[in-house]
């Protein structure tokens, strides 16, 4: 069961991706406009995700009178900050930076339809208006901030390398799977953490299991004295599907239970 240094684990931006893919909104930042005195502004900002060329660029619906639309049609510089929620809130931060690309004819058609299918017509504020604007965000850099393991350090990532990234095939069933391991199989998540840290059950204070991506899986351990700590667990070959995940949790428990009676 490799772990630590010898885990594999995506790269930065296969995790950027992967969160702009989990991500339900985020937080749009844009200035120019006259009507905040130069201070950039960011709101809250719902998105769907390109499906032409590499994919993964967002497509934001502006109303037309939004401070935003003033901001961005002076000047089309503008981020956009993402965050999952829920389980996979333990990932990363993301910051996309680029330029806001106004969509217009079949393109703009498009981006409403899909906009109006996954959130719907709205209410207030949000209602979906015919004069609407949509734009793309043509991803320049990403600014990724990593939350699991020992470094959690920030990284820039050029845009070529993030849209030519793809997200994890199990971010959809990875929450299921964490709960599964927390829930039904906490003893397993425990014999991981006395593997790779070598403590006794008694030192042990809390371990969790984080997050699973198809390289590999995250478990948070406190000991009863230090820091918590981000452990890493590699699998020996990639997974793509529910299935195999299960399977490899079940037989990675089954090593781990063998080596726990030596």
């Amino acid at each position: 069961l490799a772990h630590g240094e010898a885990a594999g684990r995506p790269s930065a931006a296969e995790q950027a991706r992967t969160c702009l893919a989990l991500a339900p909104a985020g937080a749009l930042a844009s200035s120019g406009g006259q009507g905040f005195d130069g201070h950039a502004l960011a709101t809250h900002a719902s998105f769907v995700l390109s499906e032409d060329g590499e994919g993964g660029e967002p497509l934001v619906r502006l109303r037309a009178a939004a401070a935003h639309t003033e901001n961005l049609l002076a000047e089309p510089r503008c981020s956009l900050l993402v965050e999952p929620r829920g389980v996979a809130e333990c990932l990363a931060r993301v910051t996309l930076l680029g330029t806001a690309e106004r969509m217009e004819g079949e393109e703009r058609e498009d981006a409403a339809r899909r906009y109006l299918e996954r959130f719907g017509p709205g209410l207030g504020v949000d209602a979906v208006q015919e004069d609407d604007l949509y734009v793309r965000l043509k991803v320049d850099r990403v600014f990724y901030v990593g939350l699991l393991g020992q470094g959690r350090e920030a990284e820039l990532v050029p845009g070529k390398e993030f849209l030519a990234a793809q997200p994890d095939p199990l971010l959809a069933l990875a929450p299921e799977l964490v709960e599964m391991m927390n829930r039904e199989r906490i003893e397993d998540v425990v014999r991981f953490t006395q593997l790779a840290t070598g403590m006794a059950l008694d030192e042990l204070l809390d371990c969790r299991f984080m997050w699973i991506d198809r390289k590999g899986f995250t478990i948070r351990a406190q000991a009863k004295r230090g820091a918590p700590q981000d452990l890493r667990f590699g699998f020996p070959q990639e997974l793509q599907d529910e299935k195999g995940a299960k399977s490899m949790l079940t037989m990675l428990g089954q090593v781990a239970w063998e080596q726990e009676r030596r």
